[in-house]
């Protein structure tokens, strides 16, 4: 993810995890209210 470690040189592997599965679980909500 060079867009965050470009601005945050502190971001740990935690963060980045966390946040992925964050976006994960948005975009399976966004997806099922769609149907």
């Amino acid at each position: 993810m060079k867009g965050i470690s470009g601005r945050y040189s502190h971001v740990t592997e935690a963060m980045r995890t966390r946040l992925v599965k964050g976006l994960q679980r948005y975009w399976e909500r966004a997806r099922e209210a769609a149907r």
